[in-house]
């Protein structure tokens, strides 16, 4: 856990926070990029290095249950987390907390890695699963200091159309 919070504050302190500088976003609803994927690029705008991109992506897990995971990754060259970290966290979905298993992933075509991170309990997944359900724009995502506006659009009709639990 101390490697997953000393990676995750190196990464707040070269961005100290969203909200106190000027970054610029391009969002991607449900399907509009990926299939089964709604995303938020992230930019300082003082800052090109500092692009990265957090989004929300429906998944079956290990155990055959269709399950809506999220991803926080850099464009360019940079490891977002450690890979020896796996651990709980918590994220908060319209400021609701939400506890997490967080785990550091190896990108299949290159030496880095990204962050990845899902609802811990069935109550988690299904809270989730209903807030973009029922969300007209957005669902609101929050973890670690970084907070964006997932768009809500065409998760209904991919989440129904994902294949379901495995049988």
């Amino acid at each position: 856990m101390y490697k997953l919070f000393f990676s995750i504050t190196c990464f707040m302190l070269a961005f100290p926070s969203l909200a106190n500088e000027e970054w610029s976003t391009m969002s991607y609803f449900w399907g509009q990029d990926n299939q089964l994927e709604a995303s938020v690029w992230l930019k300082n705008k003082n800052d090109p290095s500092s692009e990265q991109v957090i989004s929300s992506f429906i998944a079956h897990s290990t155990n055959g249950t269709q399950n809506i995971y999220f991803m926080a990754r850099f464009v360019n060259d940079y490891n977002m987390c450690n890979v020896n970290d796996t651990n709980d966290g918590i994220f908060k979905i319209d400021n609701q907390a939400v506890k997490a298993y967080v785990w550091c992933k190896k990108f299949s075509d290159s030496s880095k890695y990204y962050l990845q991170m899902t609802a811990e309990t069935n109550k988690g997944q299904q809270y989730i699963v209903d807030r973009f359900k029922k969300a007209t724009k957005y669902v609101r995502f929050e973890f670690n200091g970084i907070s964006v506006n997932i768009p809500a659009k065409g998760f209904t009709h991919i989440w129904n159309n994902a294949g379901g639990n495995a049988i």
